[in-house]
């Protein structure tokens, strides 16, 4: 029996394909490597287009060799407070985790 597509099937599917293209859009734009699996969306500014990426799937991510509060700790010092400008990614916080 074939799968019938969703939305979500096709928001990845688009999503996945503009990644890449996100360079032409917004040549500045940070890419966070090794987590494009965390992406959530694409955020628009005045500025250009800029990443979305889950908090939670990062954590998650981060959660495989580190206990959660290191996972925290490190997603907030490196990422979240890190180096940011007005290209760095945005991260949704999802208000059903806290």
């Amino acid at each position: 029996m074939k799968r019938q597509k969703t939305l979500k099937d096709e928001f990845k599917k688009v999503l996945g394909k503009h990644i890449p293209e996100i360079a032409s859009i917004n040549p500045y734009a940070v890419v966070l490597e090794g987590y494009d699996d965390c992406i959530v969306g694409i955020v628009e500014t005045s500025e250009g287009a800029r990443l979305l990426y889950s908090e939670r799937k990062i954590i998650e991510k981060l959660k495989i060799d580190k206990t959660e509060e290191q996972a925290m700790v490190c997603f907030e010092n490196t990422l979240l407070n890190g180096q940011m400008n007005v290209y760095s990614p945005v991260f949704l916080m999802d208000l059903e985790d806290y």
